[in-house]
């Protein structure tokens, strides 16, 4: 984990003074403000993923965030979904090294750390893809 964002970062960690039920509200509460709809809320598992979104102009990609609570510590994550796509239908989101070669990334990437931005909490950045994190999310 790192204090500064980095090329290939695919987590924003959140540390906020609530905690499961309240944390989860929290995170809750800033996804619909900031426009988002809540797909199949589970607030006794303690995470929670949006209704996929367009990535601003490109209404053909969409975006999908889950929250994940962990006590004191939220994990704030993406998908990019190209639904016409066949070899690439869902792909995390991921810190671009060049924002100007990925567009599609980097604003995706932008959303991701406004909403952690809006959880009001110190924020790390990890980069843990892995076959235990469940790439894309199911």
């Amino acid at each position: 984990m790192s204090r500064t964002p980095f090329s290939g970062a695919n987590e924003l960690v959140v540390h906020v003074p609530d905690s499961g039920a309240l944390a989860w509200a929290r995170a809750a509460r800033v996804l619909t403000a900031r426009g988002y709809q809540l797909l199949r809320p589970e607030p006794a598992a303690h995470r929670l993923k949006t209704v996929p979104r367009p990535v601003q102009q490109y209404a053909f990609a969409k975006e999908t965030i889950e929250v994940r609570v962990f006590g004191q510590y939220l994990v704030v994550r993406g998908v990019i979904h190209y639904p016409d796509s066949v070899r690439y239908p869902a792909v995390p989101v991921v810190m671009p090294a060049n924002r100007g070669r990925n567009e599609i990334q980097a604003q995706a990437w932008d959303e991701l750390e406004a909403v952690a931005r809006a959880l009001k909490g110190a924020v790390w950045y990890q980069a843990p893809i892995n076959a235990a994190s469940k790439w894309p999310f199911k």
